[in-house]
Parts: structure tokens; sequence; C-alpha cells
């Protein structure tokens, strides 16, 4: 959403003759961006180290529950 108001926001700019810079949009979306890129590391990292099924233990008490 932030990228997309700060593209909306330099077109505007450009095209209305504005003289206002739209920094702070873009400091904004690039917050954003660097957050979001962030947690999909981390939860990447989560998911890449996470046990696999097969691994798991075998038990004939949980084997109705998967």
């Amino acid at each position: 959403m932030f990228q997309v108001l700060a593209v909306l926001s330099g077109l505007l700019a450009r095209f209305f003759q504005v003289h206002i810079a739209p920094n702070s949009v873009l400091w904004l979306a690039a917050g954003f961006t660097v957050i979001s890129g962030l947690q999909y590391i981390i939860q990447g990292m989560r998911f890449l180290n996470a046990s696999p099924a097969a691994a798991r233990e075998e038990s004939p008490e949980n084997a109705l529950f998967r």
C-alpha cells in the first residue's frame, strides 16, 4: 500500500507541478518494505529449520490424528 502511495504521490507531484517533495512518503514506503522483508526472512528461516514430518517419532496413538 505504501509503495503504491509513493508512486502515486510522485506522479501527482509531477503532473500538477507541485514542488512538495514526497520524501516522507518514500521513506515511509522504504521503512515498511524493509520491515516486511525482514519478516519474510524470519518466517522463512523458521520454516527451513522446522523438523519435517517424516523425521518425527512414529507413535501409534498419534497415527489417527495426522
